[in-house]
């Protein structure tokens, strides 16, 4: 295992124009339900629900920020 991280932005590069807020809450809630039932005992299959969680989470919060909410 290698002592060096890397950024998952470094990976997936700059963010991609948001969709509107409604396509990016049905987009989450089918990430949810697709790593719903994701096994706690297996590494990979977290890893790959927690890349995929956050990169939905990521767009969705830029959906929000771009139509005027959030911060």
């Amino acid at each position: 295992m290698s002592d060096q991280t890397t950024s998952l932005r470094a990976i997936t590069g700059p963010p991609l124009v948001p969709l509107n807020v409604d396509r990016e809450c049905d987009m989450a809630h089918d990430t949810l339900a697709e790593h719903s039932g994701a096994d706690i005992h297996d590494p990979e299959a977290m890893v790959r629900a927690a890349v995929a969680l956050s990169m939905r989470l990521d767009a969705l919060l830029r959906a929000v920020e771009a139509a005027g909410g959030g911060r």
